[in-house]
């Protein structure tokens, strides 16, 4: 082989070779993510190294082919969902819904009241004052009676999911507290709400 084609071939091989690191590293790195893993997509060159010509000189320079290279990243999740546990409070990012005029739990409130559950489950020293708030719509007397029936069937909805009764206590407030003036549909849902304050602080 002349001094022409090893001086051409020896950059491409060494490429080749530092390619073959990198791959192996994000090989690793993948391994370490896991199945659960969201994919990324990187720009990576893929370096081919050209045929040598019939005089026995490479023909060509190496050819860099650019091809997305996929691995993978652990994405960012909250560990327990819509609840997360803060000094004063168990905060939900999603509401618990109530039927209409009733204290019946809609089925759409089961993955807070998971959540909420696998939460206190994991923190035994955690206890909580469930409040639920009432928008103006009624009389004061019967959106008292009402969130009071409310905050107890959230009680009783994480009792049975395991939660014990001891650590649990249940307050309706009515339209005592808005967080808004209940002067459009929209503040007033913001008002119909549930609240979780602990009370091991």
């Amino acid at each position: 082989m002349s001094a022409v084609t090893a001086m051409t071939k020896a950059p491409a091989a060494s490429s080749v070779l530092r390619w073959g690191l990198v791959k192996r590293v994000l090989f690793l790195f993948v391994a370490a993510c896991g199945p659960s893993a969201s994919a990324v997509s990187v720009e990576a060159p893929v370096v081919t190294i050209p045929a040598p010509s019939a005089s026995g000189s490479a023909s060509a320079e190496p050819l860099v082919d650019r091809r997305p290279l996929v691995f993978t990243a652990k994405p960012q999740e909250n560990e327990h969902g819509p609840a997360r546990l803060t000094d004063g409070a168990i905060q939900l990012s999603a509401p618990i819904v109530f039927a209409v005029a009733s204290a019946t739990l809609r089925p759409e409130s089961d993955a807070v009241l998971d959540a909420v559950a696998q939460l206190m489950n994991a923190n035994p020293s955690v206890r909580i004052d469930v409040r639920v708030h009432t928008d103006d719509q009624g009389a004061a007397a019967y959106n008292m009676a009402l969130s009071q029936k409310r905050a107890e069937a959230v009680v009783d909805a994480l009792v049975a999911r395991g939660v014990d009764r001891a650590r649990l206590t249940a307050t309706g407030k009515g339209w005592t507290e808005p967080l808004v003036p209940n002067t459009s549909a929209e503040n007033r849902a913001i008002n119909r709400r549930t609240e979780m304050v602990r009370m091991d602080r």
